[in-house]
């Protein structure tokens, strides 16, 4: 009797916070994660990555309350696909799942803390997005950065230099509300 009390109170409990928040769909034709690859800081390649994902938003107050992206590698490329291991890791993830929730409207900068999942370890970053929202849409665009190193990659070795360590990566997140 105890254990079903406990699950009422959790379920009871759970569909509150699922209906105080409201999710948007990232927009996909206009969100992005565009990736730099570099070699002594000098850029050498650059790609944009179809991003999906959701921005979590208080219903009752605007308020951000979370960000969940998902970026795919798209590069045909079999050297690459082999260094990252596409087949078993074919995307990295962001999210944010805030303690305190986040006023959107005036805000021009939002300091997010979340985990990024990339080739099967995760790590807690801290991201800063620019807002640049409207009464229609929620954009929000910063930077965010991957050692390689840290996810236990060595970067890769063509035949005339090293990649550098540092994945730079420029994120543009479009919602409509």
């Amino acid at each position: 009797m105890f254990w079903k009390i406990i699950f009422i109170a959790f379920y009871v409990f759970i569909s509150y916070l699922e209906a105080g928040a409201s999710t948007l769909q990232l927009d996909e034709k206009k969100s992005k994660v565009t990736y730099t690859l570099t070699k002594f800081g000098f850029p050498f390649q650059r790609k944009a990555l179809p991003t999906t994902g959701e921005i979590l938003l208080s219903e009752t107050s605007g308020e951000l309350e979370g960000l969940k992206l998902k970026t795919n590698f798209i590069s045909k490329n079999f050297l690459f696909q082999k260094f990252i291991n596409f087949d078993q890791y074919p995307d990295f993830q962001f999210i944010a799942i805030l303690d305190k929730p986040v006023l959107i409207d005036g805000v021009k900068v939002i300091e997010l803390s979340g985990d990024v999942l990339f080739h099967g370890v995760t790590k807690r970053i801290t991201i800063k997005l620019k807002n640049k929202s409207t009464d229609k849409k929620i954009i929000l665009s910063g930077h965010l950065n991957i050692e390689m190193s840290n996810f236990g990659l060595i970067p890769p070795h063509f035949v005339f230099f090293t990649m550098d360590d540092l994945i730079r990566n420029k994120v543009e997140l479009v919602a409509n509300l």
